[in-house]
């Protein structure tokens, strides 16, 4: 009932790096509802300095969903 997916992608041309790291958990509640948990993480060499922020290169972003699904069966 539980799935758990990850996946990491790291680049470089030895003037910039970036790195992108992923999770996905997605649960199945029952045969009609589901969740799913989505972590994004990246770092960017490349982004502008923001004055007052403490990130600066690393970016996170995360979405939670439910979902609702049934199927419509023919006769």
């Amino acid at each position: 009932n539980i799935t758990y997916q990850s996946r990491l992608f790291l680049f470089t041309d030895y003037e910039y790096a970036y790195g992108d790291w992923e999770h996905t958990i997605d649960l199945n509640i029952n045969r009609f509802l589901t969740t799913r948990l989505y972590a994004h993480m990246r770092y960017d060499t490349t982004t502008p300095y923001i004055e007052g922020s403490s990130w600066k290169k690393f970016q996170f972003k995360e979405i939670f969903s439910f979902g609702f699904a049934y199927h419509f069966g023919t006769i």
